[in-house]
Formats: structure tokens, C-alpha cells, sequence
């Protein structure tokens, strides 16, 4: 499972917030897919997990690259850069479902999503926070 380390916060009440909110749901589906019985309808109950997770996700990333804009932030290209690869990953995965048979995507995604999450947070989100700290 994913875990919010403080060491995550960037300063930006908005945005600490809806990381918190996209680990816990991605916590959630990660948890559900995992417990899903085999069933004809399990393919479609992990590509709407996914699908929330993409939809979350990509709702989130709009706030915090708005908040870039915003405030002249330099690295903004290659912040978004870094956001679309994962919000790539995510589409990539959901058309995996069926060749998947849903068994390993759950662990696959997980292992994933936590060392983006990791690499995002301690280089491109400590670097909005070292740069909002700077202005301030």
C-alpha cells in the first residue's frame, strides 16, 4: 500500500490535501481489486478502478500544474511531463486488463504507483516546495 509521508507536503494546503486523497483512493482500489473474486465481471470492476484512478488523478495533476501557471514556476515542463508519463501508465494499464486476466495487475499497479508516487514527490514536488519557499 501506498503511505503520505510528511516529507511529501509541498506547502500548498490545496494540493498536500489531494495527495493525501489520491493515496487513500488508490489504497482503496488497490484493496478492492485484490479482493475481487474471480468473476466475468472482475475485468470490468479493475478497468473502473483504474478508470477512477486516472480520472483522480488527472483532476489532481490539473490543480497542481494550474498552480504552477500561476506562479511562474520554471520547472513547469517537465513537472507536466512527468505527470502525463503516469497518467500514459495508467491507460497503458487499463488496456492490459484483458490480457492480464486481472491476476497481477493489482501488485504491478501498486509497485508502480509507489515508486512514481516516491520519485515524484522527493524530486518534482520537493522542487515546488524548495521554489515556493524561496519566493517566500
Amino acid at each position: 500500500m501506498l503511505e503520505w509521508k510528511d516529507e511529501y507536503r509541498i506547502g500548498i494546503e490545496a494540493i498536500d490535501h489531494e495527495h493525501r486523497e489520491l493515496i487513500d483512493l488508490i489504497n482503496r482500489a488497490l484493496t478492492a481489486m485484490a479482493t475481487d473474486a474471480p468473476s466475468p465481471q472482475r475485468e470490468e470492476a479493475v478497468r473502473e478502478h483504474l478508470g477512477e484512478i486516472h480520472a483522480q488523478t488527472s483532476a489532481h495533476f490539473a490543480l497542481e500544474e494550474q498552480e504552477m501557471v500561476q506562479s511562474n514556476y520554471p520547472g513547469f515542463a517537465d513537472h507536466k511531463a512527468d505527470h502525463e508519463a503516469l497518467l500514459d501508465t495508467l491507460l497503458d494499464m487499463m488496456d492490459e486488463v484483458p490480457e492480464e486476466e486481472c491476476g497481477t495487475l493489482p501488485q504491478r499497479l501498486e509497485e508502480r504507483l509507489a515508486l512514481w508516487f516516491s520519485n515524484h514527490f522527493k524530486t518534482f514536488d520537493a522542487e515546488i516546495h524548495r521554489f515556493r519557499t524561496e519566493a517566500n
